[in-house]
């Protein structure tokens, strides 16, 4: 809530307004963030041990503030597909690595998967990443991952390696955590842990 007091608290407590162009560069190179376009509203977001109503952000953009290792983000719409109970709603996610300080994973929705999908085209992930580094309306729409489910989530993801994911699922590739992931296309994989 502090849109309406003309900005938002941010990392560390610096004060984002539009046009704070500065303190949105230095955020963005110091920290690894999954950076994501074209997600709709009612789409329920998890990453890691914490869950994101997407609903409740007029235009989000990702999660800032990752730290180095494995990570893993679902997506689920809060209707659910057609011919399935809202209560059916299966999310659909996938792994991936942080590597690096200053990292920026990009993801975009995709529309007939009804998940998040790689950025492939590279002049969009150039976009996309230009955008995370010079516009603070971009950074506002970020979500911050609470360090306070890093040390629990680390307590399960050490047992997950790179080499572990390839063997279930292409990294940065979706797997279907349930329902029928046949329905999902060719590019969503069922985990079977």
């Amino acid at each position: 809530g502090d849109e309406g007091r003309g900005g938002r608290e941010g990392v560390a407590g610096v004060r984002f307004r539009h046009g704070t162009r500065t303190a949105c560069s230095s955020v963005m190179a110091s920290e690894a963030n999954l950076v994501v376009s074209g997600v709709p509203k009612g789409v329920t977001v998890v990453l890691d041990y914490q869950w994101f109503d997407v609903s409740q952000v007029s235009c989000w953009t990702g999660v800032r503030g990752l730290s180095a290792g494995v990570h893993f983000c679902a997506t689920t719409m809060a209707s659910g597909r057609v011919g399935q109970a809202a209560a059916g709603c299966f999310p659909t996610g996938f792994f991936f690595v942080v590597e690096r300080e200053g990292q920026n994973l990009c993801r975009e929705w995709s529309e007939e998967l009804e998940c998040l999908v790689e950025v492939e085209d590279e002049g969009k992930r150039r976009v996309l990443e230009e955008r995370s580094r010079s516009d603070a309306e971009f950074l506002m729409g970020m979500l911050r991952y609470d360090p306070q489910w890093e040390e629990p989530w680390r307590k399960v993801a050490g047992y997950v390696t790179p080499a572990t994911i390839a063997r279930v699922s292409p990294v940065s590739k979706c797997i279907g955590v349930g329902g029928e992931p046949d329905d999902l296309g060719d590019s969503v994989h069922e985990a079977r842990l």
